[in-house]
């Protein structure tokens, strides 16, 4: 499957002679599965529409993450479509990965009813680890934790919760959230360097060819401003004051990171010398260091200044999930894997002193782990739920 920054999404076929590219079929809800029959069927999950709500914003949050198997028939000659696609089965979960028999006549679906959740921990003044974690929405929506209210005592984070992913905010000893804007599609949110706005991403808008797009949106509530478009857009990274310093990132072959000014809604190129590629990255709150996982995976500091990079050795850790800074831009908390298969979470010291602070299991999934401003919680993005194998015979 390839991007299509229209649509988002694109399967083509390929001749391995010319190299010629055939378009089949355009969409923006392809689940990442795709599955060639001996028959030249060509089979491929997508989400569909809720028959009973309508269109697929205005189903409910676990149906949108629920998708229903195709195939098409895909001539060998011309590598075009020969035939209309047709819906083979449908069920709870996302599929996430199929294969089929050599005879054609079984085929196995992965299907993904995990869910993404927040919790909450406090770390211990005394041992610096965590205590047991708190799950603080307790919804079966998805809710995506990525930043804090600047004086410590609120999550932030989107949530599909009404529908389409909105912009919401949770006290720690509270059960409800409550909205922080009325606007729909806000995916990612970020405190802004000056305490009184949140920089978001605002998901693509189908409906009007709108790509993604960076928007500030004032903490308290109010008019969103437009900052930034890109259809590849990833992340979103600012310092806090008295740094100004926001960058926004790109996905590809070719990673780009862009330097936002909130003020004049503009942004430049922002070069990363010899890390053209990155799997996870962070900006310190001071706005002096980019902490980067590349590829190994390797963690790697680079001074915001001089450009100049320092690879740091996380142990015996051979998975490194995320990587967030702590307030004082002195260490990194990065989730990990033991080999097997309990999560934990690490602190790393900028000097590379590895600190386990938190043991957990195989559930739930730690994704990353954000801490609050004051330095004594940790917000923990973590995901339960159940994967699922399905056959279905032909």
């Amino acid at each position: 499957m390839e991007r299509s920054d229209r649509e988002l999404w694109a399967i083509e076929t390929l001749d391995v002679k010319t190299h010629a590219t055939r378009t089949i079929k355009i969409g923006g809800r392809f689940a990442p599965a795709l599955c060639w029959g001996p028959d030249e069927r060509l089979f491929y999950g997508y989400q569909v529409e809720n028959v009973s709500s309508g269109p697929l914003l205005r189903s409910t949050a676990e149906e949108r993450f629920n998708s229903a198997l195709f195939y098409l028939r895909i001539s060998e000659d011309t590598g075009a479509a020969a035939s209309p696609d047709s819906q083979l089965t449908r069920g709870s979960g996302f599929i996430s990965a199929m294969s089929i028999s050599a005879n054609g006549k079984r085929l196995v679906l992965w299907r993904d009813n995990t869910t993404p959740e927040a919790f909450v921990s406090e770390l211990d003044s005394a041992t610096q680890k965590l205590l047991p974690l708190r799950r603080l929405t307790l919804d079966q929506n998805a809710n995506m934790v990525t930043t804090w209210s600047p004086d410590s005592r609120s999550i932030i984070f989107t949530s599909n919760r009404s529908g389409p992913f909105r912009l919401y905010r949770q006290a720690i000893d509270q059960a409800v959230p409550e909205l922080v804007v009325n606007n729909d599609r806000l995916i990612l949110a970020r405190l802004a360097p000056d305490g009184k706005h949140l920089v978001c991403m605002l998901d693509t808008d189908f409906e009007h060819s709108a790509p993604l797009a960076v928007v500030v949106v004032p903490l308290e509530g109010g008019p969103v401003r437009t900052i930034f478009r890109d259809p590849a857009l990833s992340d979103i990274q600012c310092a806090r004051s008295p740094s100004s310093l926001c960058l926004v990132a790109t996905v590809g072959p070719v990673a780009r990171v862009y330097s936002l000014d909130l003020n004049d809604a503009t942004a430049h190129k922002f070069p990363l010398p010899h890390l053209e590629s990155f799997l996870e990255w962070s900006l310190s709150p001071d706005g002096s260091t980019l902490a980067l996982i590349l590829d190994g995976p390797k963690l790697v500091f680079m001074n915001i200044a001089d450009k100049k990079v320092r690879e740091i050795k996380v142990g015996t850790w051979s998975q490194l999930i995320a990587v967030d800074w702590a307030p004082d831009s002195k260490s990194v908390y990065i989730p990990s894997r033991k080999p097997n298969g309990d999560y934990v979470l690490l602190r790393v010291e900028t000097n590379g002193t590895v600190h386990t602070i938190q043991e957990g299991s195989k559930v739930p999934r730690y994704t990353w782990g954000i801490p609050s401003p004051d330095g004594k919680r940790i917000a923990v993005q973590a995901s339960s739920g159940e994967n699922n194998v399905w056959m279905v015979d032909f």
